[in-house]
């Protein structure tokens, strides 16, 4: 009889979520909190792989001003720059695998970069990542 055996695909995407309450006007550089099981710690990559997609989302329209987002690997900014724009609650980026690649063990945050509103509100970032030669 034939034996059926489960087999993990070698590549695995994972979201990592960030937030930011309330945030702003003006504030530079801001890391954003890892909404994970223990908030105080950044989350380490498991295997090496690269950033995919960011999204943020907004509880309000952000006003008359605009909202940039980026990512940082191993404390390195990269330059993502994602922006939410005047009246806007929401943008999502795509990036090409290997364009902002990680190391296994690096550190991943979410930073509030720069930003002008005239509506105070609170932002969720979401960073999808894209792990390479996944193994059980």
């Amino acid at each position: 009889m034939a034996q059926w055996t489960p087999e993990i695909s070698t590549y695995q995407v994972q979201c990592y979520v960030f937030h930011l309450s309330p945030v702003v006007d003006g504030q530079t550089d801001a890391a954003l909190t890892y909404a994970g099981p223990v908030a105080a710690i950044t989350p380490k990559m498991p295997w090496a792989g690269s950033v995919i997609a960011i999204e943020a989302d907004m509880s309000a329209a952000v006003g008359a001003g605009a909202l940039s987002f980026d990512v940082a690997i191993a404390t390195v900014q990269q330059a993502i720059d994602l922006t939410i724009a005047v009246d806007g609650t929401r943008v999502k980026g795509e990036y090409r695998e290997g364009t902002y690649r990680f190391a296994e063990g690096d550190a991943l945050v979410a930073t509030y970069t720069s930003g002008t509103l005239t509506t105070n509100g609170n932002v969720t970032v979401y960073i999808y990542v894209l792990f390479e030669n996944v193994r059980p």
